[in-house]
């Protein structure tokens, strides 16, 4: 069944392994490999950029819980969203 699976945008099979694999990095795929049989043998020429361990590996900055400026007045800060017409 596996065969006749195809990921869009994968250029070789070890990236195919990869994604199927839970984006493993390349130690731990080969470990794998070596542990199991019937998976090919793979070979990881080049780094890759894998987009979904890209995403996975990006941070959210965290809005601060306090304000950082302190006003006296009413109307002395005014916070808005700005839009093209």
């Amino acid at each position: 069944m596996a065969h006749y699976v195809e990921y869009a945008g994968v250029d070789s099979e070890w990236e195919l392994w990869h994604a199927r694999m839970g984006h493993l990095n390349k130690d731990a795929l080969a470990t794998t490999q070596r542990a199991t049989t019937g998976m090919p043998t793979l070979e990881h020429k080049s780094i890759t950029l894998c987009g979904g361990c890209m995403k996975g590996k990006q941070t959210v900055a965290h809005f601060p819980s306090r304000s950082m400026s302190k006003t006296t007045k009413v109307l002395q800060l005014v916070h808005t969203d700005v839009r093209d017409p």
